[in-house]
């Protein structure tokens, strides 16, 4: 294994993390401003089936390859669990900040449309009570469901490691696959509400056992990385031109540009990660994974960068500025697309801003 002791940040990864983030902030608006869709429609799933979040999951995964395969290899097996487990106490509190300060505004603010903001029918409850929910994880508000995904799976990830560094590659390929394949026929969460019709139990839109595959995934080729002298993956030309044609043919059924062909929506399920929505995003990975040295080197975006140094912070608060337009969206139903765009430039420029004065207080903390 080779000796990462100085392990720097990737100007790429950093890169694409920030594009992704401005890339769900804009997946996120037409959701309760239906009028967007005319204006920054085009931009969602345009490489096919495959989204922003699906590509944050996996880098959150490879990251966490890089860093916890390193922690382990330097500092041994009691600093890897106690970074996982710090690292996912802050997710797990700045998601419960998140989660009850987006009740708070959709409560005050009088959202009417306030379900596709917070996407819960669950409002008519008790303020405290609705809380106590969130901070036990059995209702998670849509839009922010990636970060209690995300803690638990950092609660597992020194586990994983371990195994991987013992060579146990396949047993855990196997296990994730093997909980992925379960989600596609089976929902837990609908058998919990069957069992407790009362709770109102929602762990939302995405669903943790299907997602699972994508942070697995990532985590393997991230310790993989760590682990290898230089890229790993060297594939023969005719494969590569293989994949190529695969991505190209998902992307002319995802437009439906090839007639008399309708894809199952199962298939492509977005909240389970279905099969062919999965193999779709394999092969834009791949072709990324090996192409990257061409340009990996001149790809390096400031601003991007800062998104990513802070992005527990970004994402969490991301949906502030969601509330404040479904507000808007709700005192005026025809907007000129001038102030569309406007609309789509503060919430980005919201992003910044977080990322800003977070990057301030850390470097003030320092």
């Amino acid at each position: 294994m080779q000796n990462n002791a100085t392990l720097k940040r990737i100007p790429l990864l950093d890169s694409l993390r920030g594009a992704f983030h401005i890339q769900m902030m804009v997946d996120h608006l037409p959701i309760i401003f239906p009028g967007l869709f005319t204006v920054i429609g085009g931009i969602y799933e345009c490489l096919g089936y495959f989204t922003a979040a699906e590509g944050f999951v996996f880098l959150s995964g490879y990251v966490s390859g890089l860093v916890y395969t390193r922690t382990r290899a330097q500092q041994g097996d009691g600093a890897l669990w106690k970074k996982a487990l710090v690292r996912a106490r802050n997710i797990y509190l700045c998601y419960i900040l998140a989660a009850i300060l987006m009740q708070v505004l959709v409560r005050s603010l009088g959202i009417s449309n306030g379900h596709l903001v917070y996407q819960t029918s669950t409002l008519p409850e008790p303020f405290v009570y609705h809380s106590l929910k969130i901070v036990a994880l059995v209702y998670q508000p849509a839009f922010l469901e990636i970060l209690p995904m995300y803690c638990l799976l950092l609660l597992v990830t020194p586990w994983i490691v371990q195994q991987l560094d013992r060579g146990n590659h396949l047993r855990i390929v196997f296990a994730s696959i093997l909980i992925w394949f379960g989600r596609q026929y089976w929902n837990p969460t609908a058998l919990l509400n069957s069992l407790a019709p009362s709770a109102n139990i929602s762990f939302g839109y995405f669903s943790f056992y299907a997602w699972q595959i994508l942070f697995v995934a990532g985590l393997i080729c991230g310790h993989k990385t760590y682990c290898a002298k230089g890229h790993w993956v060297r594939v023969p030309t005719i494969v590569s031109l293989g994949v190529l044609v695969a991505a190209l043919g998902f992307f002319l059924l995802r437009h439906e540009l090839i007639p008399g062909i309708s894809i199952p929506f199962r298939l492509v399920d977005r909240s389970c990660v279905g099969p062919l929505r999965l193999l779709n995003f394999a092969c834009l990975t791949f072709l990324l994974v090996v192409t990257k040295r061409h340009f990996e080197n001149h790809v390096s975006v400031k601003g991007l960068a800062l998104l990513s140094r802070n992005s527990l912070q970004v994402f969490a608060f991301h949906l502030i500025p969601v509330a404040l337009v479904a507000v808007m969206a709700e005192k005026k139903s025809h907007w000129p697309i001038w102030l569309h765009l406007l609309v789509v430039a503060v919430c980005i420029a919201w992003l910044f801003q977080t990322a800003f004065f977070m990057q301030m207080y850390k470097d003030f903390r320092s």
